[in-house]
């Protein structure tokens, strides 16, 4: 072979060689970022399970929602994350939580007009500002990207999870969207359990509340009808000069029996009932109270645990 021809073989044979070189080192780039992304979406994942654990945790929806706010914020490097709900959004008043700046209640019509369709998740940018400030209130000005998470309560939209950032490029060309989603059904879920749980304690609450009051009125009204009896019974009497001492002790009597009825009330630690009338029950006092030792402790029910 001469050596021009074997010059020509050794310049093909080097372009394929560096044409190897280049699509291996192109290779090993693509590999290096999809084991990058991977090891990225362990991470979330990884994140998104202890938070889900956590949540279940939470004793009510004020605790859930805070604990999330904060535990997403940090685990995810975000500048801020906050609630938004539709006023009458949800089956419980939150209106109490107005305080707390985590929580923004805000107006269905205007959150539906601004993000439509309502069940999908949006990213906003610095320049969307009529969105930020309804999302974000006074946060909204540090804002400078955002993804708005849909969060559905018993089938209904009933408000978004709101992630921001102070970084502009947080989410271009972002793929994470089905942790996003993943993050949306796990608190949609969460929230309407903490719902059910706390429809649940109120309807206890409220037949604990009915057969109080309804073992206050039965106790305290029989001994009532006799004072009130003997005091007109007395005012008759007064007018003949015949007040007797017996008279007087029938009232002591009575008295003195709502005084104790009174102080049962104070010292109630337990929840017993007893039959009443119309197939209900109330609460037996004297059962409850701790001045009563007759109780038999295995009908007794510790207060604080029938309401935690």
């Amino acid at each position: 072979m001469e050596a021009k021809d074997k010059r020509v073989v050794l310049d093909a044979t080097d372009k394929i060689l560096k044409k190897l070189v280049y699509e291996n080192q192109n290779i090993r780039r693509k590999l290096d970022l999809l084991i990058n992304r991977a090891n990225e979406n362990w991470q979330i994942l990884k994140n998104l399970f202890e938070i889900d654990q956590s949540l279940i945790n939470q004793k009510d929806i004020l605790s859930l929602l805070l604990y999330a706010s904060s535990e997403i914020r940090s685990r995810f490097n975000l500048y801020y994350v906050n609630f938004s709900f539709f006023k009458n959004g949800l089956p419980l008043a939150i209106e109490g939580f107005k305080k707390e700046e985590v929580i923004n209640l805000i107006d269905k019509k205007m959150f539906i007009n601004l993000f439509s369709p309502s069940n999908e998740i949006f990213f906003i940018n610095k320049g969307e500002k009529e969105k930020l400030s309804l999302l974000f209130k006074d946060k909204a000005k540090e804002i400078a990207s955002a993804v708005i998470i849909p969060l559905t309560i018993r089938k209904k939209i009933a408000g978004s999870l709101n992630l921001g950032s102070d970084n502009a490029d947080r989410y271009k060309n972002f793929m994470g969207i089905d942790f996003l989603n993943i993050l949306g059904r796990k608190l949609s879920s969460c929230i309407e359990q903490k719902i059910i749980q706390e429809e649940l304690l109120n309807q206890e609450r409220l037949k604990v509340t009915l057969e109080i009051a309804g073992a206050a009125a039965h106790e305290i009204n029989q001994p009532l009808s006799v004072l009130i009896g003997r005091v007109e019974l007395l005012l008759s009497k007064l007018e003949n000069g015949g007040i007797t001492k017996k008279d007087l002790n029938v009232i002591l009597d009575a008295a003195k029996r709502i005084e104790n009825i009174s102080s049962l009330f104070s010292n109630i630690t337990c929840y017993c009932t007893k039959p009443y009338a119309n197939n209900q029950r109330i609460v037996d006092i004297f059962a409850s109270s701790i001045n009563n030792s007759q109780t038999n402790k295995k009908d007794k029910m510790n207060i604080s645990d029938h309401f935690e």
